[in-house]
């Protein structure tokens, strides 16, 4: 469990962060955030394995706490991150070496090193491009590979910041399926702009000025039009249609 309790970050010079979040992550959950821009995801989201320290409060990843030094190597093995532009988390000059990377700072003997290598390349459909350079790879080559290059290390909790922002639709939709696979074996938290990505999770929240503003059932939220309009914020085009139907009387 990640057990997040009076959370207080704000940015030097500036009145932008997250204020007094508690919040607890279940393991095996999958779990949708969405909100404005500068509603504080992205701050929220590095909290979970110790990138930002709290100016107060604390984050707990099974009892470690992010603000001990000591610890955070293995917040970090537990808790994997993918960013938004595959490009900033890429170091190596093929596909392969890529993923063992990760593997190599982390002291995996060779053998298992070479095992989880040949699994992943398997796993997200890389083997054909195991010896190319990641920087000739499409867009959703990249985020499949940042996937590939975390899920490696066999974390307990995975964070998405806005995976698929880059990608075009089809490619959207193999990363989500992806990690809709990937949220059956472990926690996934899902940073997204995307309305009908975060439908695909069993849980919602939504951030509003630096803020935890609502926590539900996706459907639950975005059923609340009323909520979605003061937020700034758009239901799946489902819910819109179904609106529409009720206003007009025909269901």
């Amino acid at each position: 469990m990640i057990r997040i309790e009076d959370l207080y970050f704000t940015y030097l010079n500036s009145e932008r962060g997250i204020f007094k979040i508690n919040l607890e992550i279940n393991r095996n959950e999958f779990i949708a955030i969405i909100g404005s821009n500068g509603s504080g995801k992205t701050t929220l989201a590095r909290c979970l394995n110790g990138l930002i320290i709290p100016c107060k409060g604390r984050v707990l990843v099974d009892g470690l706490d992010t603000g001990d030094s000591q610890e955070i190597f293995e917040i970090r093995r537990r808790v994997g991150m993918v960013f938004q532009n595959p490009d900033n988390q890429i170091v190596s000059a093929t596909v392969e070496r890529e993923i063992a990377f990760g593997l190599e700072n982390i002291g995996i003997p060779t053998r298992e090193m070479i095992m989880r290598v040949e699994r992943m390349l398997q796993q997200f459909d890389l083997q054909k491009l195991r010896k190319k350079s990641p920087h000739y790879l499409s867009g959703g080559e990249k985020q499949r590979l940042a996937l590939a290059s975390v899920m490696a290390m066999e974390p307990r909790y995975l964070v998405l910041d806005e995976p698929t922002s880059l990608l075009d639709p089809r490619a959207r939709k193999e990363i989500m399926q992806t990690c809709k696979r990937m949220s059956e074996e472990m926690t996934v938290v899902l940073i997204t702009q995307f309305p009908e990505e975060a439908l695909m999770a069993d849980r919602l929240l939504i951030m509003h000025q630096g803020n935890l503003f609502a926590d539900d059932h996706p459907a639950a939220l975005f059923s609340r039009f009323d909520l979605m309009r003061k937020l700034g914020l758009e239901p799946p085009m489902q819910f819109k249609v179904e609106n529409e139907l009720h206003k007009s009387g025909l269901i």
